[in-house]
């Protein structure tokens, strides 16, 4: 467009007329013929420098619309890169957001597995402690049947026994009817592994001692008792306490 401007500028300059001179001898119109000459040179000359400032402003006109057009331009490309820079960032900014959108949407999924897979371990570690329990009951359970079996056994053992040690007095005890019916003495014995006796204490004496020492020899007299090889069973019969009635025991 500069140079378009250029071209337009020369075009519109004039050139200028010849200035004719007329050489030929004429004595009379010499003076007149000049003075018309400087006049018509003043005259050419101010149209030259009318025309040198009408093209200079149309000059300068030109370069000024050329300066606007391109400030338009300028302006116009700066307002286009403007709009796709705004479109730019707003499709940054939208897909920043999808990203954001989808992060906390997958954190939501994540936390909600994560719920369900403490819920699914709580209810494991429940299930787990519940199986225990019942495995602890049974175990237990099965130790206290075998424990109340043994003991069962134990006291059945003790009893027969027992029996064996009542039997035994029996024998050697003397009834006798110096004493009254209902006369009666309480005795403590501890035994010793073998059946000895260790040593004999009258817990409740019938107040008659001569019932009390008779009570006692028929114990004495009993012994060695029947003892079992069983640690636990000598525990039970280790100390014995008998309970002694004239006409009966």
């Amino acid at each position: 467009m500069f140079f378009a401007a250029l071209l337009t500028t020369m075009s519109l300059e004039v050139k200028q007329p010849p200035i004719v001179i007329n050489l030929a001898k004429n004595p009379g119109n010499d003076k007149k013929i000049v003075q018309a000459a400087l006049i018509d040179k003043r005259a050419v000359d101010l149209a030259n420098q009318r025309r040198a400032t009408e093209a200079k402003l149309q000059q300068e006109k030109i370069l000024e619309q050329i300066r606007a057009e391109e400030q338009v331009r300028l302006e116009a490309e700066q307002a286009k890169q403007a709009i796709e820079l705004a479109a730019a960032l707003k499709a940054q900014q939208q897909a920043m957001l999808e990203q954001t959108k989808k992060a906390q949407e997958q954190a939501k999924l994540d936390q909600q597995v994560l719920v369900k897979q403490q819920l699914a371990q709580q209810q494991l570690v429940k299930q787990q402690a519940a199986a225990k329990q019942q495995q602890a009951a049974a175990v237990k359970a099965q130790h206290d049947r075998i424990v109340a079996e043994q003991q069962a056994m134990l006291e059945a053992e003790v009893d027969k026994y027992r029996a064996e040690f009542a039997a035994a007095i029996e024998e050697n005890r003397i009834l006798s009817s110096v004493f009254a019916g209902d006369i009666r003495c309480k005795l403590k014995i501890v035994l010793l592994p073998d059946g000895s006796i260790l040593n004999i204490k009258v817990l409740e004496s019938s107040g008659n001692v001569a019932y009390d020492e008779m009570s006692t020899k028929a114990v004495y007299k009993s012994a060695p008792f029947p003892m079992p090889q069983d640690k636990e069973l000598y525990k039970q019969l280790r100390e014995v306490i008998l309970s002694f009635k004239n006409g009966e025991q």
